[in-house]
């Protein structure tokens, strides 16, 4: 089988007659035979260490995992209920994010402040003199409660000589409002009928129509200001942006709203520790030392994916046990050990284990023999 960079230094050390070695003394070292024993007993052939499960610090393999990843996780780092948009992990039940939907943007509903029901946009609330008579979430309260087909409330119907008043259905219309369409409105106030009957406030795009002195106007959606100061295509989307306190670029869990980002932040989340610079998402490179995460422990994921990962061209192997074979060598976890979702024990190790056999050939059946040295660090991200 290959044998790694460190094995190729210790044969080559042992041919030249060393006796220690990376500071460890050897002492008699032997080539290795079909047929070895360990700590005074047989050795049970194990798996290669590079194929092998990831042992507990004892040295023992641990159990299959008694609970599998889910078949639909969760975006890296982000927890079961929440999503990811921008890199930053938010709540699927937030109307400003569009609930549990693919997209970002936020619920845009008429005369309702949205919320999240059942992972999608639906009413709330709705805006005085509004209601939703069709249930139907996805126009929100779209019944004008001024009309005579549901005055006052859903499925009251003014019939015959009646028409709609500020009370309810009523045969005149009391001061200061006047008839319009079967309606008693104010013209002042009326979206239908603003400055005179039959004159609507048009509807623009993600927000409410007004009417204010006869004048129409518009109220933006949450989520949505006019960013262009131009009412007449009504409101954009805001955008999220979050407090870069490390200006890498990616911001962490401060935020705010607004139609462009103020001096300090950035449309980009999802930054896991905003007080290192090195650490953000996206990060390419790898790590031997670790950095204090927003939660206060120690952590190699430097690019806030909620998985720590090894460099693959690192040609990192991973110690087991010495087997009858003895030709088992890798890395230790490092210590302290860490635990928890994501973490691999073995970022930032330097201690490396190699088995050689000990014991001169044809004499004596030979003894594998664990010995430790140090070794340049895992890297991880």
């Amino acid at each position: 089988m290959r044998r790694s960079w460190l094995t190729l230094a210790v044969l080559g050390a042992l041919g030249a007659g060393c006796s220690a070695i990376a500071g460890v003394d050897f002492g008699a070292v032997h080539p290795k035979e079909d047929v070895a024993t360990f700590d005074g007993g047989p050795v049970t052939p194990g798996d290669d260490a590079g194929d092998s499960a990831s042992p507990t610090p004892d040295g023992n393999t641990p159990p299959p995992d008694a609970n599998p990843p889910d078949a639909n996780p969760p975006p890296p780092g982000c927890a079961p209920d929440e999503k990811s948009c921008n890199g930053a992990c938010v709540k699927k039940d937030d109307p400003l994010f569009g609930c549990g939907g693919a997209a970002c943007t936020a619920c845009s509903l008429p005369f309702t402040t949205a919320v999240c029901k059942s992972g999608a946009c639906a009413p709330g609330a709705c805006a005085s003199g509004h209601a939703d008579c069709d249930l139907d979430p996805k126009n929100g309260c779209e019944a004008d409660l001024t009309k005579p087909t549901s005055c006052g409330a859903c499925g009251v119907v003014c019939t015959g000589t009646d028409v709609c008043g500020p009370s309810g259905c009523t045969q005149t219309c009391p001061a200061p409002t006047q008839l319009c369409g079967g309606s008693c409105v104010d013209t002042t106030k009326s979206i239908a009928n603003c400055g005179g009957c039959n004159k609507p406030c048009p509807t623009p795009a993600n927000a409410d129509p007004t009417c204010s002195n006869s004048t129409c106007g518009m109220t933006c959606h949450n989520g949505f200001a006019d960013c262009d100061n131009n009412p007449t295509n009504g409101c954009e989307p805001e955008g999220t942006f979050y407090q870069d306190g490390d200006g890498d670029g990616y911001g962490g869990t401060v935020s705010t709203r607004a139609c462009t980002a103020l001096n300090g932040y950035t449309s980009n989340g999802g930054d896991c520790a905003d007080n290192n610079i090195d650490v953000h998402p996206g990060q390419t490179k790898y790590f031997a030392t670790s950095f204090t995460n927003g939660g206060g422990a120690q952590s190699y994921d430097y690019d806030c994916s909620g998985v720590e990962a090894e460099d693959p061209g690192g040609g990192f192997s991973h110690f087991t046990t010495c087997s009858a074979m003895c030709t088992e060598e890798g890395y230790d976890p490092n210590t302290p050990l860490r635990s928890g979702a994501g973490v691999d024990v073995y970022c930032g190790s330097t201690g490396y284990e190699i088995c050689i056999s000990v014991g001169a050939p044809r004499v004596q059946a030979p003894t594998c023999t664990k010995n430790s040295f140090s070794a340049t660090a895992v890297t991880c991200r």
